[in-house]
């Protein structure tokens, strides 16, 4: 059992890294976080961080809420669109860990989120990763470099 407030590992999720910036690729084919069939602000009122209005949050935002009528479909589809630049995919652990072995260098994007326990709870992230060649990266995913939670 967990208080609040505990750090709990993000087990058993899979993650996406990519090769592009989902925000972009969101754009490039035409999803528009401010021309949803849901109003965001109705769906986010309890979030005004700057990353709101990217692509990427609204998606999380709006796959979380996949019981309206429609936005299911939506997001298989749109999470699909974004998920076809992964070069590799994998689950978390049980420790919350996942390594993802024999990249190239570059910049990768790491996609992914999990439930949370607060009502309509969700924790996404869409953050840069650096990999350099020779070196192990290690990312530490939680609320602060979050694109969303609620």
């Amino acid at each position: 059992m967990y208080r609040s407030g505990d750090v709990v590992p993000v087990a058993r999720r899979t993650f996406y890294l990519l090769t592009e910036d989902p925000n972009k690729t969101l754009v490039a084919t035409g999803f528009d976080p401010t021309l949803t069939k849901y109003d965001l602000n109705s769906l986010t009122q309890y979030h005004s961080g700057p990353d709101s209005t990217k692509p990427a949050m609204a998606l999380g935002v709006l796959c979380n809420f996949d019981v309206l009528p429609g936005v299911a479909e939506g997001c298989a589809r749109n999470t699909a669109i974004v998920t076809r630049s992964a070069v590799l995919q994998g689950m978390t652990g049980f420790d919350g860990k996942l390594q993802l072995a024999d990249l190239q260098p570059g910049t990768y994007y790491l996609f992914g989120s999990t439930p949370t326990r607060s009502r309509r709870g969700i924790a996404m992230w869409s953050i840069p990763v650096v990999v350099k060649s020779g070196q192990n990266t290690t990312v530490t995913l939680d609320a602060n470099n979050a694109a969303w939670t609620g």
